[in-house]
């Protein structure tokens, strides 16, 4: 009988040691949540920032991409069409 009184007050303790263990856990893990949120509004602001400043350096660079754009390939077609209608003009 004394053995049995032993084992339940062993299982007892190993029940309050378990659940003090988990209590530690789950305490960490919403203190660790808890720090999460406001790092993760942080990057989500950060976010936004990026996606602005890339939108505004969009809108700079749109220009400057279609001057390139026509320079390097409307340019050449204009000068081949000019040099065509010209040839045309002199030869009829």
């Amino acid at each position: 009988m004394l053995e049995l009184i032993a084992l339940m007050g062993l299982l007892f303790i190993g029940l309050v040691i378990f659940g003090v263990i988990a209590l530690v856990f789950g305490l960490l893990k919403l203190v660790f949540k808890l720090l999460l949120i406001p790092l993760g509004l942080l990057f989500g602001l950060l976010k936004v920032v990026l996606l602005a400043v890339f939108g505004i350096v969009a809108l700079i660079l749109a220009p400057v991409a279609l001057l390139v754009f026509f320079f390097f390939l409307v340019l050449p077609f204009l000068l081949v069409a000019g040099l065509v209608g010209l040839g045309w003009a002199v030869a009829t």
